[in-house]
């Protein structure tokens, strides 16, 4: 039988982002899965606006970028049947009899990207009939092969832990935001894709090894789940995934790339690149992750590297009222309470 899989998404305050996902998604050639939306007590009218456009009341007005208008050509029947369980009853599994192709859950609050997955995944493994999990964020479409395409990796690599997509930049498809993941450059604290910004054809049939998949379309085994365990929830935003990934490789498996899935990012909708918030939250995620990972003479070494470069950084471009949130960022790091992964 064809595995079947979960595709979770995490929606915060972008129904518009949201929808456009699920639209492509709902056009998949893959069968059997079930998406799953986790919204995370959104404030914009998410919660009534996505079962609007469920049941048909509310239309898709296309996509933004017409470029990628190929997509959305077959038909979408509606309505699309739907369950709706908050956060307690999702976790427990939900009904016990029957299933819908659509599940919304509502946590309750914003759980960060981690948390809300994390109800996501924990319902997934209550219902106990899956065989992959695919993460795809809220800010993504893809091409109707894409979940086929990385279920059938899944199925032909042994001892895979994760696979990643091929994702191409939303505004610009014809160009690479990453090949699947990303390399760590451990002493600098900062990650980094080799192939950002060229063009699609420049991607090797054989990528590059990566440190980490990207988060924003992971196919993840149920089986690897269950031992690795989920979202470490000492990461409200940033840095989660390579936390994932890394314990993923310690178990003994290992990390896939395939080129051919091809998912279309937007990026940073939720935490705009260089918000505030963002560089909050990138600092103080990678002082946790470096705590928990590595000696404290590394992670004194590697926070003071960050904190200059992101300093300098912010100097050059007179965002002076950034520097004293730069540095409550490494205070809050370095008290949060840390368990051992």
């Amino acid at each position: 039988m064809t595995p079947r899989v979960y595709v979770i998404l995490v929606n915060w305050n972008g129904w518009q982002h949201t929808l456009e996902c699920l639209e492509s998604l709902f056009r998949q050639d893959y069968h059997p899965f079930v998406a799953v939306v986790c919204d995370n007590a959104s404030e914009d009218g998410s919660w009534e606006r996505l079962k609007a456009w469920a049941r048909g009341e509310l239309p898709f007005p296309g996509p933004h970028n017409p470029a990628l208008g190929h997509l959305f050509r077959t038909p979408l029947a509606k309505p699309l049947p739907f369950l709706c369980y908050d956060r307690e009853a999702a976790e427990a599994g939900g009904r016990t009899e029957g299933q819908a192709p659509l599940i919304f859950i509502q946590t309750g609050a914003n759980l960060g990207f981690g948390g809300g997955n994390n109800v996501g995944l924990r319902y997934v493994l209550a219902r106990g009939d899956a065989a992959y999990v695919w993460l795809l964020n809220n800010d993504t479409v893809v091409e109707p092969d894409a979940l086929a395409r990385v279920v059938a990796r899944g199925e032909a690599e042994p001892q895979v832990g994760a696979v990643g997509s091929l994702l191409l930049d939303y505004h610009r498809p014809e160009r690479i935001s990453s090949l699947c993941g990303k390399r760590l450059r451990p002493w600098l604290g900062v990650v980094h894709s080799p192939f950002l910004g060229r063009p699609r054809a420049a991607a090797p049939s054989v990528p590059p090894p990566v440190d980490y998949l990207e988060g924003a379309a992971c196919l993840l085994p149920v089986p690897v789940l269950r031992r690795v365990g989920l979202f470490d929830p000492d990461y409200f935003h940033f840095w989660e995934d390579v936390d994932l990934c890394r314990r993923i490789v310690v178990q003994g498996y290992c990390l896939v790339c395939e080129p051919l899935s091809r998912v279309y990012h937007k990026e940073k909708v939720s935490m705009a690149g260089h918000s505030p918030r963002a560089d909050y939250y990138e600092l103080y995620s990678g002082v946790i992750y470096y705590r928990k990972h590595f000696s404290p003479a590394r992670v004194l070494g590697v926070t003071l590297v960050k904190l200059t470069l992101k300093v300098l950084n912010r100097l050059r471009r007179r965002q002076w009222d950034r520097i004293p949130l730069l540095l409550r960022a490494c205070r809050d790091g370095f008290r949060h309470p840390v368990r051992p992964s």
